[in-house]
């Protein structure tokens, strides 16, 4: 989760291309106005449109739980 862009987008997503060089699954979810959409999108697996969720603000963050648990479960019951 975030809610500001980090200090260096260019090694926080290499960063992060590294982890899902070794197998890892990444989500990410962007809550308030000022989340960078390239850092978020540049961060999560493939693909971003099941692994990237922006919020509004916190307070809305529980309205998402299931899009991103079923998302990422593939029609599983209990991943």
């Amino acid at each position: 989760m975030t809610t500001t862009p980090s200090f260096n987008e260019t090694e926080t997503v290499k960063e992060a291309m590294r982890l899902r060089a070794d197998g890892v699954s990444i989500i990410g979810v962007g809550i308030g106005a000022y989340v960078s959409r390239s850092e978020l999108e540049g961060v999560v697996s493939y693909p971003v449109d099941r692994n990237a969720f922006y919020v509004g603000n916190y307070s809305l963050l529980s309205n998402y739980v299931d899009d991103i648990v079923s998302s990422q479960c593939n029609g599983r019951p209990l991943c």
